[in-house]
C-alpha cells in the first residue's frame, strides 16, 4: 500500500498530540448515531488513558501482553 498523502507525523499519536494542544475544544470526531461528539483534547485524553490502561494490564499479565508503548 502507498501513501498518496504522506503524513509529516511520524505516528498516528504524535498528529493526535498536535491537534490537540492546536485546537483542544476543536471537534474531532462525531458519532451521528448516538449524536455523541469528541474534540482532539477529549479524544487525547481517552487515548492516554487506554494506553495507560494496557501498559497497566502488561504489567500484570507478566509481559506477556501486547507491547504497547507510550510516553
Amino acid at each position: 500500500m502507498t501513501d498518496s498523502y504522506p503524513s509529516p507525523f511520524a505516528m498516528p499519536g504524535a498528529a493526535l498530540r498536535h491537534h490537540a494542544a492546536r485546537l483542544p475544544d476543536a471537534e474531532a470526531l462525531c458519532f451521528p448515531l448516538t449524536d455523541a461528539r469528541l474534540s482532539f483534547a477529549g479524544w487525547l485524553d481517552q487515548a492516554e488513558s487506554l494506553a495507560r490502561g494496557l501498559l497497566a494490564l502488561e504489567g500484570w499479565l507478566g509481559g506477556t501482553g501486547p507491547q504497547i508503548f507510550a510516553r
